[in-house]
């Protein structure tokens, strides 16, 4: 695909007029374009700036028109797709169901979705239209209020049958939405099965134990309703395992001859022991068919035998997983662990060789047990300055600069995605290159990543804010690495990132969080966009680390944990005993945390080898975890 070249070349003076432009039409200060931008290459945006407030202010065909002739313009620009959409969401409003109908294009908006249907239902013969309403209704999840005209013509067509609600009902249940199965079954004849079924499914919803324990009481189960008493198990084992145990002993008296029932519901049960670090797991997994288990309960399984150190079952365990789960570098480093352990040094040896030829979480373990140098195999991406020159060339890569320029980060991002997804790996090299020279990190790290070379650790690691980094740790008491791994592993030095929680900025802070830190040290803190100011956001996060770091004695391990999953969960997973942290960390119960604390541990030893030229030994973080409360004699 031949990609659009630009020679154009932005003054300074320029860029500044520019951003002094969107910012004044973007508050509603300027309702003319200025005239002496026509050339930069981001003003086709200002024109949709401009459009945009249009699309409230002044509706009516002056402004379709002005917008249509835009998109028939610039309707290719990366940031096009959200103006169309924001057009096209405003016409329903004015029954402009033609002009919907003319310029949709497919976008992930569930609204505009139904409003697109609701004028292809206006306009359109009714077979056209049939199949794509009825597929709009029979899904597990409440739609838009948009959707409601198009199923309302579903209904007065008579095409809205009892099959397609009872279909819609089982998908519902299946997604979880006890709110929409518990609208839907009240359409259903009242003695339907799928009516009863889904009223006992919703009773269950309610409460797992109590739904288990009339059941139990009844001595009756229809075939049919297994399904809802195996996700009762299921639910009950993930919040409160012990008390599924006792009722499994109690269900296996009555229903005996459920045997594929009670199979499945002692698998989960074995799984949420294991997430509870409940010495049961192990012989609840004992009793369990290893055919029955799937990838994550084959890991738990051996993590509850780390958990208590049974190292021979451990072994027995790894080797009965399938050669790809096996093979792969978390479990040659237990393996190995489990081989020292039980009198096979040799294999171990050799094991652990192995796995400390990765740069890598385990790479790094393996290295510590037999005391070897960590395998940094740093070598610099390969420099084409003539790809590079093409690359910085392109249209898109010339408007990702301009408003990465500007301090727009969003609409810099987008621009760059757009500009490198169909770049082959070579040139994705080479663009993470130019984006690392802007000291654009965020976009380095991603890009490199996607041409799949691993091994420059100047684009993997490098040091922003370093002076500000260098400083905070000095002041309390940390190393910089930790606040870069931490940081890397929130945001990827995305000073605008925001999760779907709600924590903002480099650290990826919560604003609650924030405000406490603040009130307790008297640190500057005027509200959630202070988060987004990266002087402040590493300020207030580096003394949120330091306070977890302080309470967890030092454990980044532990320190990680808690910034994000919370200390109040990290807490409640401390050991009754003392325990290896690792084996710790390798059991904790939420996949994206357990993954974090790997990623942070990792990230530090890296950040460290880049700040000094020797990678800090990962073995010196962990140690053990002393117990949380004394064990009896």
């Amino acid at each position: 695909m031949a990609l659009p070249l630009t020679a154009q070349a932005v003054s300074d003076a320029d860029r500044q007029a520019f951003a002094q432009a969107l910012e004044a039409i973007e508050s509603g200060e300027r309702t003319t374009l200025p005239t002496g931008l026509k050339e930069h290459p981001l003003y086709p945006y200002l024109e949709s700036k401009l459009l945009r407030r249009q699309i409230w202010k002044s509706p009516g065909d002056a402004t379709d028109l002005a917008i249509i002739d835009w998109l028939d313009r610039h309707g290719d620009l990366p940031l096009a797709d959200d103006f169309r959409a924001d057009w096209l969401m405003s016409l329903p409003k004015r029954g402009e169901w033609g002009r919907l109908h003319q310029h949709y294009q497919p976008t992930r908006r569930g609204t505009l979705n139904c409003h697109y249907l609701h004028a292809r239902i206006r306009l359109e013969p009714k077979p056209a239209v049939l199949a794509d309403a009825r597929a709009q209704y029979v899904v597990g999840k409440s739609q838009p209020d948009a959707c409601d005209p198009v199923f309302d013509w579903l209904e007065d067509e008579g095409e809205l049958t009892v099959e397609m609600l009872r279909k819609r009902i089982m998908l519902a249940i299946d997604a979880g939405q006890p709110g929409l199965v518990r609208y839907l079954v009240k359409q259903l004849p009242a003695k339907d099965s799928t009516r009863a079924f889904a009223n006992s499914w919703l009773e269950m919803r309610q409460g797992s134990a109590r739904y288990l324990g009339k059941v139990i009481r009844s001595g009756r189960l229809p075939k049919a309703d297994e399904p809802i008493v195996a996700e009762a198990f299921n639910r009950l084992s993930r919040f409160d395992s012990a008390r599924a145990w006792d009722e499994i002993v109690a269900f296996s008296q009555v229903f005996e001859d459920r045997k594929s029932l009670i199979v499945r519901a002692r698998r989960d049960i074995a799984l949420g022991l294991a997430y509870d670090r409940d010495a049961r797991a192990i012989p609840m997994f004992r009793s369990v068919p290893t055919s029955t288990l799937g990838p994550s309960s084959r890991e738990w399984r051996v993590r509850s035998a780390l958990y208590y150190q049974d190292w021979d079952q451990a072994r027995r365990w790894i080797l009965d997983m399938p050669e790809d789960q096996r093979e792969s570098e978390t479990w040659q480093y237990w393996l190995a662990r489990a081989e020292a352990a039980t009198g096979r040094a040799a294999q171990a040896r050799n094991r652990f060789r192995q796995v400390a030829q990765d740069r890598s979480y385990y790479g790094y373990l393996a290295a510590d047990e037999l005391d070897l140098p960590y395998a940094m195999n740093h070598v610099r991406a390969p420099v084409d300055a003539d790809a590079q020159a093409r690359f910085r060339r392109l249209a898109g890569t010339v408007r990702a600069r301009e408003w990465w320029l500007i301090d727009r980060p969003r609409e810099a991002r987008q621009e760059w995605k757009a500009v490198t997804k169909d770049l082959q790996r070579k040139d994705l090299m080479q663009a993470a290159l130019v984006a690392h020279g802007w000291g654009w990190h965020e976009q380095a790290i991603i890009t490199l990543a996607q041409s799949k070379y691993w091994a420059d650790l100047d684009v993997r690691y490098p040091l922003p804010y370093s002076n500000e980094v260098i400083r905070l740790a000095s002041e309390f008491g940390i190393t910089p690495e930790d606040i870069w791994a931490i940081t890397r592993s929130e945001s990827l030095f995305a000073r605008d990132a925001r999760s779907y929680a709600g924590a903002r900025g480099l650290m990826q802070l919560m604003p609650a969080t924030a405000r406490e830190v603040a009130r307790k040290d008297g640190l500057r803190y005027g509200g959630v966009d202070d988060l987004y100011t990266p002087d402040i956001n590493l300020r207030l996060g580096t003394r949120y680390l330091a306070q977890l770091l302080e309470r967890y004695d030092g454990s980044l391990a532990l320190a990680a944990a808690a910034y994000n999953a919370g200390p109040h969960r990290v807490d409640r997973w401390k050991p009754d005993y003392p325990i290896e942290t690792a084996i710790w960390a390798e059991n904790i119960p939420f996949n994206a945390t357990r993954d974090y604390v790997q990623k942070v541990l990792k990230h530090a030893t890296g950040f460290h080898w880049q700040r000094t030229g020797h990678p800090m030994r990962v073995s010196l973080r962990l140690g053990d975890i002393e117990a949380e409360t004394e064990v009896a004699e």
